[in-house]
């Protein structure tokens, strides 16, 4: 990883707005619906897939999606001595001898501010 800000930004915006984005999450404790493909055209649509039965395709390529969002919440810098937030979840992790726990209420409440705690 470079520490380049911008490539930072461009995994923030493919997290959120192009896994995270296509679920949408059932207010009532229901099954989750995602969409597997989603279409650019203006005439085309894909219906939304129950998360626990009928989803269209390729259950793997989603939980790989899924299972990327742990490993972008914080970066070490090529020299290994920052650290860098980039995503601002509840998460931690062990870096340099130390325990860094991060919590957050992002993004359902998304004026909130994250709190860092290094032991």
């Amino acid at each position: 990883w470079s520490a380049d800000a911008a490539d930072a930004d461009f995994y923030e915006r493919a997290i959120w707005n192009g896994i995270v984005g296509n679920q949408k999450r059932s207010s009532a404790g229901g099954p989750t619906s995602y969409i597997y493909m989603l279409p650019l055209g203006g005439a085309n649509k894909k219906p939304w897939g129950k998360s626990d039965h009928g989803f269209p395709c390729c259950w793997g390529t989603l939980s790989e999606s899924f299972a990327k969002l742990g490993d972008s919440v914080f970066f070490q810098s090529p020299a290994g001595d920052t650290l860098y937030v980039n995503q601002f979840v509840s998460a931690s992790a062990a870096w340099n001898g130390v325990m860094v726990e991060q919590t957050a209420d992002f993004p359902l409440h998304p004026t909130k501010t994250a709190t860092l705690r290094i032991r």
